[in-house]
């Protein structure tokens, strides 16, 4: 880091001959006699070098205060003495080292020379009443014109390097700052990402535990409703429980989405149609006191994902957009293609290097304080009155995008409005023809043979009075360990393996089935899960409808993926 050079001399004595023989001895080459030139080039070495660019400005003052005075004028121009020459006796005012303490409290970088003959202070009494300081020198009266010289020299030099020491200090204190700061934001959006995903885990806990419960309510609400001699009250009553069910199973879905366990029919999607299908009826949801702008980027490319959750990640923007702005605004939803470089992935640890599809929805409401927007993608969290929200919308969001492998941005402040920023990955290739599965038609139970696994006697029961109703026969099991005792007894008359995904024991479904498979690989399996970390396999080809049943579920849903699994060809395990 290079400085100028400062040549600024400040020379402080009440004896005005003193000043002339300063400006002689410092003064430009011009001003100084011949003697004094031959000195200075026996002491520095060519005196063109240093004549030529070392040209000292000398300011001269009688007293300390009137000193004071100037040192602090020339701070405020930005324009520091870089020396002071303090003659100890300057009576009737401050004597030198009183002038100095003064001096030192206006600019504490000015370097200073006492000229003294020891006659009024020793040094012991000056380093007593001034302080030990490097930035102080003794100049013994009466001083030669070299040694002058010689000490402004040094001394202009020592200021520099002081100064440039600082500013070096400074820069160094400045980018550790910036470094401690970013890792601060790291540090917290570290803390923010590990708690969403402990929240996440119990979130999927719950479900899981929750569903196994509503699959027995949902599966008897189901069979007792089918009943044709039923009493108009106790099917009222039966049919407001399986309602019931019905919303916490709705429940349980958005926590399962939240927690990125959820099961996703992966694929290509063109989120530009996507949206252009969902217009009008965002347009209806909103409300005419909100407009709706719709810009996309033309020919984007396909995001690989399901196309399902790519409407609920649409739609529910837009639903706290337009929560966000009761009384009327502007919605944005937008998109382009975004490349994300390491410099962002050093700022926000959920970020990949890459180029991303990248879908915007704006609006222009009330906006957020940076404490909300730590909270947002948490369950339940909401900033809306009682009643009003569940606060699952932004964290089924949250889950649904982090389970396509892309990330949330927020860019919001209190009074201007927010954006939402969603990176998706983009696919590698084409849509199907028509995206759609073609309906089939399905045999009935016909006396198969069913080797049911499930952990959880009331579902196990409930599933094997479904089964036996609809023409299987069923060999049930807790346990995969228990299954395997009886394929080995009956593997010539199973046709069909249904399992739960994950179970004690540390077998999962998905081990069993590769265990039986092994031996006849045509074996027909459904899996089922209230959430299983083993969905997220993208190995396993699960098909909701032929081989893969989520809980909760109604009986007719189960008598529909036992019909399918016979029909459709089965994927992969």
């Amino acid at each position: 880091m290079k400085t100028q050079r400062n040549l600024r001399v400040l020379v402080i004595d009440d004896n005005h001959s003193i000043h002339e023989d300063f400006r002689k001895i410092l003064g430009s080459p011009d001003e100084t006699d011949p003697a004094l030139s031959e000195a200075e080039a026996v002491l520095f070495g060519e005196v063109p070098r240093f004549s030529a660019h070392l040209k000292f400005e000398i300011t001269f003052a009688s007293q300390g205060r009137e000193a004071c005075e100037i040192v602090k004028l020339a701070c405020a121009e930005g324009r520091p003495f870089a020396i002071a020459f303090v003659d100890v006796r300057m009576p009737p005012g401050w004597d030198g080292i009183e002038t100095i303490s003064h001096l030192w409290q206006i600019d504490n970088t000015l370097q200073t020379v006492v000229c003294t003959a020891y006659s009024d202070y020793m040094w012991e009494e000056i380093a007593q009443r001034l302080g030990r300081s490097d930035n102080l020198l003794i100049l013994k009266k009466p001083f030669d014109n070299v040694e002058v010289l010689q000490l402004a020299h040094a001394l202009t030099r020592k200021w520099q390097l002081n100064l440039q020491a600082q500013l070096r200090m400074d820069e160094l204190d400045q980018l550790v700052q910036e470094r401690t700061s970013a890792l601060r934001v790291s540090e917290e959006r570290l803390r923010q990402a590990q708690k969403m995903e402990a929240i996440g885990q119990l979130a999927a806990g719950v479900a899981h535990d929750f569903n196994n419960i509503l699959t027995v309510i949902q599966g008897h609400s189901s069979l007792q409703l089918a009943r044709t001699n039923l009493d108009p009250d106790v099917t009222e009553s039966i049919q407001q429980m399986a309602s019931a069910a019905e919303r916490a199973a709705a429940l349980t879905r958005q926590l399962l989405a939240f927690s990125r366990k959820q099961v996703l029919q992966r694929g290509p999607v063109d989120v530009n149609q996507v949206i252009t299908r969902l217009s009008k009826m965002l347009r209806r949801l909103i409300g005419e006191h909100i407009e709706l702008q719709i810009d996309t980027q033309p020919d984007a490319p396909l995001v690989r994902g399901d196309s399902t959750n790519i409407e609920q990640i649409i739609l529910n923007l837009v639903v706290n957009a337009r929560d966000a702005m009761p009384k009327g605004g502007v919605i944005n939803v937008s998109t382009k293609i975004r490349e994300v470089t390491e410099a962002e992935v050093m700022e926000n640890p959920e970020a990949i290097c890459g180029t991303y599809f990248l879908l915007n929805v704006t609006d222009t409401g009330a906006g957020m304080d940076q404490e909300t927007i730590t909270r947002i993608f948490e369950p339940f969290f909401t900033t809306k009155e009682p009643g009003l929200g569940t606060g699952m919308g932004l964290a089924t969001v949250h889950g649904i995008v982090k389970q396509h492998g892309g990330w949330i941005e927020v860019v919001s402040n209190p009074g201007h409005g927010s954006t939402f920023h969603v990176m998706l990955p983009m696919a590698t290739s084409e849509l199907d023809a028509d995206g759609e599965q073609q309906a089939v038609t399905i045999p009935p139970g016909n006396n198969r043979m069913v080797l049911l696994v499930e952990d959880e006697e009331p579902v196990r029961r409930l599933v094997t009075e479904v089964l036996s109703r609809n023409g299987y026969r069923v060999l049930d099991a807790e346990s995969p360990r228990e299954a395997m005792l009886l394929w080995s007894r009956h593997s010539d008359e199973i046709v069909l393996l249904f399992t739960d995904m994950i179970m004690p024991g540390g077998v999962t479904g998905r081990e069993l089935a590769n265990a039986l498979r092994a031996e006849r690989p045509a074996l027909t399996v459904i899996y089922t899960s209230g959430y299983s970390a083993d969905l997220n396999d993208e190995s396993i080809d699960l098909r909701e409808g032929v081989n893969y049943l989520p809980k909760p579920y109604h009986t007719r849903a189960l008598a529909a993926v036992l019909r399918g699994a016979f029909c459709e060809p089965q994927p992969a395990v």
